[in-house]
């Protein structure tokens, strides 16, 4: 398996980015027409709004993520880019795995992929975290 370039996995983050962005639009906008029902934004709405919605978010980022990563070991992003998570067997990762890579990046903003700049083996904090590994995947010839 070869160390996956750091802009590889800008990119694929970059493009899933945008396809989180998108789906947060569409379920805030589902969201907040359950809640407020036609009805004006008041303060009741917008305590209930504002305690429920980010974690929907959330868990909704969490199960597009997880669902792809065991589906088929790839995002969307991560597939344009050619990447691939494994476990240190190289195999899917487990659902544990998954969820401490996601906490990882969630908390970090992100910000764990500078951690690929100082490891020997070119991995990220959540890599070094999980245990798992993003892998690049050259074109066949």
């Amino acid at each position: 398996m070869l160390p996956t370039p750091i802009f590889r996995r800008i990119g694929a983050m970059t493009y899933d980015f945008l396809l989180h962005a998108a789906l947060w639009m569409i379920v805030s906008g589902i969201f907040t027409g359950v809640v407020l029902k036609g009805q004006e934004l008041d303060n009741e709405h917008q305590y209930m709004l504002s305690f429920t919605l980010f974690p929907l978010l959330v868990l909704v980022s969490f199960s597009f993520v997880s669902y792809f990563w065991r589906k088929n070991q790839q995002t969307l992003g991560m597939q344009a880019w050619r990447l691939k998570i494994v476990n240190k067997e190289g195999k899917t990762p487990s659902m544990a795995q998954i969820a401490i890579r996601f906490a990882i990046g969630f908390v970090t903003l992100g910000a764990g992929i500078i951690w690929c700049l100082f490891d020997r083996e070119k991995r990220s904090l959540q890599d070094v975290l999980s245990p798992t590994n993003i892998v690049y995947i050259p074109k066949s010839i």
